[in-house]
């Protein structure tokens, strides 16, 4: 046999074996998507995804979904979307924790798969924390297709699970957490009883180069002293009038009004600032739930009787907050805003301590650090030092 003769043979045989290869059943895969945290019951969450009639509104591309017969496992919907409709069949129902639906073919399924089933789970964190897994397990009829469909499938399905996530989460936290389990859960775990216990506190730190001790004393009293290389001030709060000493003010006491005393007389406020606001009767709302840096937290905002209000957002899982946003007027009497974002959270004696933040405000660029080195509670405290 000539050499040409072979090569061709040769050629030809790699052709048929790549048409084999490319015309047989690829494996099946699985696409998992990444796991949502929800701040809310299993019970709760699993009445929102367990909605299985009601999938389109939820899900991006469904036109409709309809129940056709049965419940739970067995159970027949019918989908449709502007490509056309088609029957999926309920291959698994775990009550309360799980289900599954597989496409059933030749129903008229108008996209290019063999095979198609989508199992969707909750399961608990804690009694006010759950996680949500979407996994869909499909196969093309040929690896050709696999080859060239595989990426833009997966990307298919990254969008739409987060849309149908992030609508799933919206229902959740419309359906079950109100006010009054938010804050149960902040006093509970931040240790208000205990703070409650305490008649002083002297927190030690540094803001960028200055460094700070605060002083609070039962009841309603503040003394903040810091120095900033040579340069030593201090705001005083003595539970009715408030003054600052400061060498731009000739070093004597000069009278502090709103908005220049807002932060001593916060500081002044001992217990949790929510516990404050509730025990004082301000008005307060919990306005749903958002991210801090990613992490799930409930928002209740604090409308105070000078018109001023903070935004809290307390993290759904540990309770604590993670950030506060005070809105109020500038001398000028401006609307500003004053963020704090509360991190590396330390149990001193049962009492949640936040021992770093990062504090910004929307009239000027860039933010300050600010680092607590230490935090005492129950030591002699003079009342003297915050009179003038």
């Amino acid at each position: 046999m000539k050499k040409s003769t072979k090569i061709i043979l040769g050629i030809a045989a790699l052709i048929i074996v790549f048409v084999i290869v490319a015309f047989t059943p690829p494996s099946v895969e699985t696409h998992r998507d990444s796991r949502m945290m929800i701040p809310s019951s299993k019970e709760v969450v699993w009445e929102v995804i367990a909605d299985v009639g009601n999938y389109h509104r939820y899900a991006t591309g469904l036109d409709n979904v309809t129940i056709v017969s049965g419940s739970g496992e067995g159970m027949v919907r019918s989908c449709s979307d502007e490509q056309g409709a088609w029957l999926e069949t309920c291959t698994a129902w775990n009550e309360g924790n799980s289900y599954s639906f597989n496409v059933d073919p030749g129903t008229g399924f108008p996209y290019p798969f063999k095979m198609m089933q989508g199992t969707w789970s909750v399961q608990s964190i804690d009694e006010n924390l759950s996680e949500i897994q979407i996994e869909f397990n499909y196969q093309f009829p040929y690896r050709w297709m696999k080859w060239m469909f595989s990426k833009a499938t997966h990307e298919a399905f990254d969008e739409g699970d987060k849309t149908l996530l992030d609508n799933w989460e919206n229902a959740v936290m419309l359906s079950d957490v109100d006010l009054n389990k938010v804050l149960n859960k902040h006093f509970e775990k931040s240790g208000v009883e205990k703070l409650k216990m305490l008649e002083t506190q002297i927190w030690k730190g540094k803001s960028n180069d200055t460094q700070f001790v605060l002083y609070q004393k039962r009841p309603g009293k503040a003394r903040l002293d810091a120095k900033k290389d040579t340069i030593e001030f201090s705001q005083i709060y003595d539970g009715q009038s408030s003054w600052m000493i400061a060498p731009w003010l000739g070093n004597r006491p000069a009278k502090t009004t709103y908005p220049d005393n807002r932060a001593i007389k916060t500081y002044s406020e001992f217990d949790s600032p929510i516990y404050y606001a509730f025990n004082h009767n301000h008005d307060m709302a919990y306005e749903g739930f958002d991210y801090v840096d990613h992490l799930p937290a409930y928002k209740v905002v604090v409308d105070y009787p000078n018109k001023d209000f903070i935004e809290y957002y307390i993290h759904a899982e540990s309770g604590l907050i993670v950030k506060q946003v005070d809105y109020f007027k500038s001398q000028k009497g401006e609307q500003v805003n004053m963020a704090i974002n509360y991190t590396d959270y330390q149990e001193i004696d049962g009492i949640q301590i936040p021992f770093s933040m990062e504090q910004s405000f929307s009239y000027e660029e860039g933010s300050n650090k600010i680092e607590i080195t230490s935090v005492e509670f129950d030591k002699s405290v003079d009342t003297s030092i915050f009179s003038l």
